[in-house]
C-alpha cells in the first residue's frame, strides 16, 4: 500500500498476508537492519503502530526520491523477459545481467554480496522481480538499493535462483566458485561471507528491538541449519 508522509515522501507499507506469521514486519525489519549491518545498500525502512497486534513493515519508495520526479526502473524479469512465478534463471544469470545492463563492477560485487546474505538468511524467494535497475540522469543504468529480503521458504524449500545448480543446499566452495567467475577474489568472497555472518549473529537483538515474537525461534533455527551445511 502506497502512503505519502509529507510533501513527496513516498512509501510503501506492507500488511500481513493470511499465510504470514503475525509478527512478519517485525521480522522483515530486523532482516532490512541486519542487511545494512552486512553493507547492503536498501531504502529507509521502519516499522509502523498497528492497532492490533505488532507493526506494519514500510519502506522509503526509492523510485520516487521526492516531488513529482520518477526514476526509471525495470526489474531482472523486466529486463530479461524471464518467467517470474517459477525458477528460470540463476545467480550466475543475475550477475552476468548486473554487468550487461549496468557495466559496473561494482554493482556485480553488490549483486553478490546480496546474493550471500539470500544465502545464509534463507530468503528463499528471491526470483526475478525482487532484483532491480535504476536510470541516472545520465541516463546510465544502477543496481537498485535492495527490497524485500526475509526470512522465507522459497518454491518446495529452494531458492528461486540456484547457486552453482543448487537451490537448496548451497555450500561455500559454491558460492566462493561462482564469485571467482565474476572476477572476485577469494579473501574478498570471505570477507563479504563474514560481514554477512556477522550482521546474522544480531538476530537475537534485533529481533527483540523490533518485537519480533512467535518467528523469532523458528528464524533462528533455519540460519543456524543453514550455516551448518554452508561450512
Amino acid at each position: 500500500m502506497p502512503v505519502n508522509e509529507g510533501a513527496g515522501d513516498k512509501w510503501i507499507v506492507k500488511f500481513r498476508a493470511q499465510v504470514d506469521n503475525p509478527d512478519i514486519g517485525p521480522v522483515e525489519e530486523a532482516c532490512a537492519r541486519m542487511a545494512r549491518l552486512a553493507g547492503i545498500a536498501m531504502a529507509e525502512t521502519r516499522l509502523l503502530p498497528s492497532a492490533k497486534g505488532p507493526g506494519h513493515f514500510a519502506t522509503r519508495r526509492f523510485d520516487r526520491p521526492g516531488g513529482s520526479r520518477r526514476v526509471h526502473m525495470v526489474s531482472l524479469v523486466g529486463a530479461l523477459e524471464a518467467l517470474p512465478d517459477m525458477p528460470s534463471l540463476d545467480y550466475d544469470g543475475l550477475l552476468r545481467a548486473t554487468l550487461a545492463i549496468t557495466r559496473c563492477a561494482g554493482d556485480v560485487a553488490e549483486a553478490f554480496r546480496r546474493m550471500v546474505f539470500n544465502v545464509l538468511a534463507h530468503n528463499r524467494d528471491d526470483h526475478t522481480r525482487q532484483h532491480a535497475f535504476l536510470q541516472g540522469e545520465d541516463g546510465a543504468w544502477r543496481l537498485a538499493p535492495a527490497y524485500d529480503l526475509t526470512c522465507s521458504a522459497g518454491p518446495g524449500g529452494e531458492h528461486y535462483l540456484a547457486v552453482e545448480g543448487e537451490g537448496r543446499a548451497i555450500t561455500r566452495a559454491q558460492v566462493t566458485a561462482l564469485g571467482r567467475r565474476h572476477g572476485l577474489a577469494e579473501r574478498m568472497v570471505a570477507a563479504v561471507i563474514d560481514d554477512v555472518r556477522g550482521a546474522l549473529a544480531e538476530w537475537p537483538r534485533l529481533s527483540g528491538d523490533t518485537g519480533v515474537t512467535v518467528s523469532a525461534a523458528e528464524v533462528a533455527k533455519r540460519y543456524a541449519a543453514v550455516a551448518a551445511a554452508f561450512g
